[in-house]
């Protein structure tokens, strides 16, 4: 009776024990060692019970009905008690031994989680399209395979967290939750950041190809109107013809002067852009 009642003690305090555990490998793994050791002793006491219990029944058979009576309800409330630890210690045990490979999976995924967005984050910071524009795209790409790799550590911290709080109910439980937020938050940040980043660049590099084929097409027309030029005859002497030659030549005149004011509309627009694409790592 004393072996009993000090290990119902034991194992209610084990029992409460679980719910703080939380996502604590070391403190897990400590629970479960004792738990197996609680575990084994309550097996080991089984045959003293039995011995009790045959002890009992064999006096019984010498006892009057009232202390037969008596005799046996207190065996069956001696059976009751230890069917009772030891049902409850095969059940915490089950719950450690879930909760420990789940947490160290949990611990896992948010460690390399933190790993991978302290290195997204410098990344991030970094992209300089002024400093080194042919290297931009490819910057870009290294972030987003960077954001790639963290989501599936998202997922594997959320769901391994779920479970967790699930087994472990109180304060374990707000404070898995908590670390699981304040994770989601951050990685929702640095997603949005990214997705902006990739999104203005992509915008400027749309951009950059509308200007340099305005680009190409003043110098195209530049290049037509130089071989017509070269190609002219020399200035006729007949007068009709002369001043035929004279508006083709006012005409020609406007249109160079048109050309080049979109010329320097395009020089204006390049700085713009040129200026725009340095701002890259500013907040979009």
């Amino acid at each position: 009776a004393e072996w009993l009642d000090k290990t119902e003690k034991k194992v209610s305090g084990l029992d409460a024990g679980v719910e703080s555990l939380g996502a604590d490998t070391v403190r897990i793994d400590a629970a479960t060692e004792q738990q197996k050791a609680v575990t084994a002793d309550v097996r080991q006491h089984k045959p003293a019970l039995d011995d009790v219990l045959v002890a009992g029944d064999s006096l019984l058979k010498h006892c009057t009905d009232d202390d037969a009576t008596a005799l046996q309800e207190k065996l069956s409330a001696y059976k009751a008690r230890y069917q009772g630890v030891s049902e409850c210690c095969d059940t915490l045990l089950g719950r450690l031994e879930d909760v420990l490979p789940r947490a160290a999976t949990f611990h896992d995924a948010h460690t390399r989680l933190l790993d991978w967005m302290a290195q997204l984050e410098p990344e991030l910071r970094n992209t300089d399209l002024l400093a080194q524009p042919d290297m931009a795209e490819e910057q870009m790409q290294r972030l987003e395979d960077l954001l790639g790799e963290c989501t599936p550590l998202i997922e594997l911290e959320v769901e391994e967290g779920r479970a967790l709080a699930a087994i472990t109910p109180g304060d374990a439980d707000s404070s898995v939750r908590d670390l699981m937020e304040r994770d989601q938050a951050k990685y929702s940040a640095l997603a949005q950041q990214v997705h902006a980043k990739a999104e203005k660049l992509k915008l400027q590099r749309q951009k950059s190809m509308e200007l340099l084929g305005d680009i190409d097409e003043l110098i195209e027309w530049f290049q037509a109107t130089e071989a017509g030029l070269e190609a002219e005859s020399a200035a006729a002497s007949d007068p009709d013809a002369l001043r035929s030659q004279l508006s083709a030549h006012k005409t020609l005149h406007d249109d160079v002067n048109a050309q080049k004011a979109r010329a320097r509309d395009l020089v204006s627009a390049a700085k713009r852009l040129r200026r725009e694409s340095g701002s890259l790592d500013d907040d979009p």
